[in-house]
């Protein structure tokens, strides 16, 4: 065996291995492994240059390497009969030992007799086993029913206790959390109302003399607004006649202007006051609420060389017709544009100071009318919460004065209530346990009777299915009385001769698989902790190179005490075209995937008795010599127990 592992890995694995030593213990010693048997065969001469180590430590960063024998895997055929009385008889055997078999090869010929009756018993034993079906149905639903009906009425007490119970203390927890609820709730109304009522009385006082307050504003806003309203209408009238004047005399010099020649562009006339005036001023206007007129348009007639003044006497024309043609005319019509001119200027500046009249007395009208609606506003909604207030005072009164009466009678109920809780719950959990036992005794014996009969009824539908199976396998493989290889191999040894009776139990007969090869080495209890089930190694010789393999058991070897234990490593090769032969010497390499591969040495056995290592501890199968044995020498009685773990057999075809 050989390792390479650090000495700070040592100390961990000291420290593991009493505890997998236990495990070891508790489990029997023992796991689940392939049997192989030993086949030799000459190895290659070793080189000079062969590394040999043994049990000796690599400086590789922990990996292990422990060396033993290739062998070969053991392999079975049963009859595949169960539970039957058949009774099946050899006429003739077909093969030997060391004859290489493939699947479907014949080994066996029955007897025609013991076949025709075989397979009568199999199909009485089936017939048998599906009439006791039957009857156990039968027996079971009758059983069942008997059963059920006896449980129910035992439950039926213990039911109904199990909802009293949960009634009754359901009850008396909701009549104490209500009584509790009751009391607490009118307590808090008797400390909390009158301050309640005070607060909302004293907010009920204020706003009521905030309103008073407010109304007597509102009266005199009402007064100024009146007043503003009044100015607003007088500032309006105003500005209407104002520019009733402005108009009449600028369209007298736009039109003396126009006539001869003088640019009046500038000349506007005014709009007089806005439409807006407040409705009751309208009706004391002149023109029965309309819009005054601001004044007379002088009109055009005829061609503009016949003039005609309709009403223009306060310029000093008098009403005259013809055409104007001489300079004192045109003297005439200048000097009438440049006093309406300046009769013009000055009423436009009269116009204006109209108009900043007009315009400040609507901007106070409009203050003053927005500011009464909102104190308006705020008192319409002061009443309406000093209503509100007034209901609520109502209802806290009210409430308060039913809390303070009630809360002696309400203290006394849960005081009450609170000292009978546990004398009633006790009564209420007496009478729940004395009728849950009769239910608990009631539930046992119907699990019981339920288990039985379900245990008999299961033992007789795998009676029939055992049966159907024989059937099946008899009619599929033993009908024509030959009995066939189930897989290939070497056979190692036959099971029966003419004229035995064949053990349906009992191997058939036993392979030699030379397809599947392994070996068993042994690691320390320091080594051993660092591998597991499943992981991956690597088996080497120098005649066949590496080979890939794969943990597949580790099991307690011989140990001669807890500082030197020892285990049983089993690997299987893995892969195609495995070059390996029962009997070849290797090392197995663990964790070394990554190990140059350099290092690789073969396996030399320093083993002080000169003994090579055995795969699994099974036995020596003897040593083949790199030839087939006469397998007619081999006594069967030899052959070694195969563990396949917990002692069952493998199934056809794996």
């Amino acid at each position: 065996m050989k390792k390479v592992i650090s000495d700070n890995n040592k100390k961990v694995a000291r420290k593991r291995i009493v505890a997998i030593a236990a495990l070891l213990i508790i489990a029997g010693g023992s796991t689940v492994g392939i049997v192989f048997s030993q086949k030799k065969k000459p190895q290659a001469e070793k080189t000079a240059n062969n590394i040999q180590i043994n049990a000796s430590a690599m400086e590789t960063g922990g990996t292990i390497s422990a060396g033993g024998t290739i062998t070969s895997a053991q392999l079975y055929d049963y009859i595949g009969l169960e539970s039957t009385a058949v009774r099946l008889q050899i006429e003739e055997v077909y093969v030997e030992s060391g004859n290489s078999v493939t699947a479907g090869t014949q080994l066996y010929k029955l007897t025609d007799e013991t076949v025709t009756k075989g397979k009568s018993t199999l199909e009485k034993e089936l017939k048998s086993a599906e009439n006791a079906l039957l009857d156990q149905k039968l027996s079971y639903e009758k059983s069942k029913n008997s059963a059920y009906s006896l449980y129910q009425s035992e439950l039926l007490l213990g039911d109904t206790a199990q909802s009293d119970y949960n009634d009754g203390i359901a009850q008396l927890n909701s009549k104490l959390e209500d009584a509790l609820n009751d009391y607490n709730d009118a307590l808090n109304t008797v400390n909390t109302a009158p301050s309640e009522i005070e607060s909302k009385q004293s907010e009920f006082d204020y706003l009521n003399s905030e309103i008073s307050d407010m109304e007597e504003r509102l009266s005199e806003l009402e007064s100024e607004k009146e007043n503003k309203k009044s100015a607003y209408t007088q500032a309006s009238d105003n500005l209407n006649a104002v520019a009733a004047e402005y108009n009449s005399i600028a369209g007298t010099v736009k039109y003396i202007g126009n006539y001869i020649g003088i640019d009046v562009s500038d000349v506007e006339l005014s709009q007089g006051a806005a439409a807006d005036i407040p409705q009751q001023d309208k009706e004391n206007n002149d023109n029965g609420g309309d819009r005054p007129s601001v004044g007379d348009m002088p009109e055009f007639g005829g061609e503009m060389g016949d003039i005609q003044f309709k009403s223009v006497s306060s310029y000093g024309i008098v009403k005259a017709s013809g055409v104007a043609e001489t300079d004192s005319a045109e003297t005439m019509l200048m000097s009438l544009y440049e006093d309406a001119r300046a009769e013009y200027e000055m009423q436009k500046n009269i116009l204006a100071e109209a108009e900043n009249t007009y315009s400040s007395a609507r901007t106070d009208y409009e203050i003053a009318d927005s500011t009464f609606s909102e104190l308006q506003s705020s008192i319409n909604e002061n009443k309406s919460t000093v209503t509100s207030l007034k209901s609520e005072i109502s209802k806290l009164e009210s409430s308060y004065s039913s809390a303070k009466s009630k809360l002696s009678s309400l203290k006394a109920e849960y005081n009450s209530l609170k000292l009978s809780y546990e004398t009633d719950k006790l009564t209420l959990k007496n009478t729940y346990d004395t009728s849950m036992a009769s239910y608990e005794n009631a539930q046992y014996h119907y699990d019981l009777t339920m288990s039985t009969i379900e245990e008999e009824l299961e033992a007789a539908k795998n009676a029939v299915s055992v049966c159907e199976e024989n059937l099946r396998v008899f009619e599929e493989t033993l009908a024509d009385g030959i009995i066939e290889a189930q897989q290939d191999g070497v056979i190692y040894s036959l099971s029966y001769e003419a004229e035995d009776i064949v053990n349906i139990s009992s191997p058939l007969v036993n392979y030699v698989d030379d397809t599947s090869f392994g070996t068993t080495v042994e690691l320390d209890q320091y080594d051993v902790t660092e591998i597991a089930i499943g992981d991956s190694v690597i088996i080497y010789s120098s005649e066949s190179g590496m080979t890939n393999g794969r943990i597949t058991s580790v099991s307690a070897g011989e140990s001669t005490s807890l500082a030197n234990v020892i285990f049983n490593v089993t690997v299987v090769a893995e892969g195609e075209n495995v070059n390996l032969y029962t009997g070849q010497s290797v090392n197995v390499y663990f964790n070394a995937m990554s190990m140059d591969t350099s290092k690789f040495s073969d396996y030399e056995n320093n083993d002080e008795n000169g003994e090579e290592g055995s795969f699994g501890g099974f036995g020596d199968f003897g040593d083949f010599g790199g030839e087939r044995p006469d397998m007619g020498s081999f006594n069967p009685g030899n052959m070694p127990d195969m563990n396949f773990g917990g002692g069952e057999r493998p199934q056809r075809g794996n």
